[in-house]
């Protein structure tokens, strides 16, 4: 029996924030990397609890075609359609509540939805080809699982201690930390 799992109800709060109630399945694994992403960097676990692996056309669930389309298809809930090459998820029975997704994790799915909706399958494909996880995994092996922590810095913001060159900002942090007894942190 198939049952609704955190990737299935992702995908669905994906894919009813768009307007069309549809996206390409190269559209929708990359949302569902990136809004994994954002939920790892912001509650500290991913959303769907799945591994990602390095194809051609960039980070994608690993067994999509069955984690994901085949389980959509028998709960009834999206079906692929065979148009043209996007191959669309279309929903055809919508999620009324999320039962293993928090309020939060469904907020961030719906704000990547948001986000990637009106962008091509190439243009978030080319997106994801800047990871440098989905680098690192591609090198190894088509197939290859991608690491998401290291997948997650495409989306941190600048980190000036790693990107300033300006001593007298790391000084001032440091003078910052030590408290009135010169004792560091």
């Amino acid at each position: 029996m198939i049952t609704v799992t955190r990737v299935t109800e992702a995908a669905m709060a994906i894919l009813q924030a768009t307007p069309l109630r549809q996206l390409g399945i190269t559209v929708v694994n990359k949302a569902l990397f990136y809004a994994d992403l954002c939920a790892l960097r912001d509650l500290g676990e991913t959303m769907t609890g799945s591994g990602y692996i390095a194809l051609p056309q960039g980070p994608v669930v690993n067994h999509y075609e069955r984690s994901l389309v085949k389980s959509l298809e028998h709960l009834g809930l999206a079906e692929q359609t065979t148009e043209g090459w996007e191959k669309p998820l279309v929903v055809r029975r919508s999620l009324r509540t999320f039962e293993t997704l928090t309020d939060d994790q469904v907020g961030i799915a719906e704000l990547v939805s948001r986000k990637i909706q009106g962008k091509s399958a190439t243009w978030v494909s080319e997106y994801s080809h800047e990871n440098d996880a989905w680098i690192t995994a591609f090198r190894t092996g088509t197939g290859s699982p991608i690491n998401m922590i290291a997948a997650m810095q495409q989306i941190l913001e600048d980190d000036r201690w790693l990107t300033e060159d300006d001593d007298s900002w790391t000084g001032s942090s440091f003078s910052d930390a030590i408290d009135d007894q010169g004792v560091p942190f």
